[in-house]
């Protein structure tokens, strides 16, 4: 992820969301990149996942399902990422396709979070 589409990604977001959607963001390219996933991208997207639905308002519309969509593309780009090249001829373009579609579901997260209350300390969602 360049300077300027990181800087765009987490503009406008709260420092209790900013980090973790940029985290998101390299999950996804460093499972897409590694050539074969060993869960980590997994693991730390799910860990970030987390911090966010924590840390946003309840009743915030859509964020159940913006956070579902990316947890489906990181897992989809680490099983491609899984596949050889020499079994599947189709694999790297599948993998920027999946990619891409990971990075759009981050960028669909951070305009839910763009609207989201952050969660206030001691309410009754804690």
């Amino acid at each position: 992820m360049t300077n300027d589409a990181d800087r765009t990604l987490r503009a406008g977001l709260l420092p209790c969301f900013a980090l973790s959607v940029q985290a998101l963001a390299v999950a996804i390219g460093s499972a897409a990149g590694s050539g074969a996933s060993d869960g980590t991208a997994r693991r730390t997207a799910e860990a970030h996942l987390l911090t966010l639905r924590r840390n946003a308002a309840r009743d915030t519309p859509g964020l159940s399902h913006a956070l579902d969509a990316v947890r489906s593309a990181v897992c989809g780009v680490e099983e491609i990422s899984r596949l050889s090249s020499g079994f599947d001829p189709g694999r790297d373009e599948l993998l920027a396709l999946a990619r891409t579609h990971g990075l759009l579901a981050v960028g669909f997260l951070a305009e839910i979070l763009r609207r989201a209350k952050p969660k206030v300390a001691g309410s009754e969602f804690d």
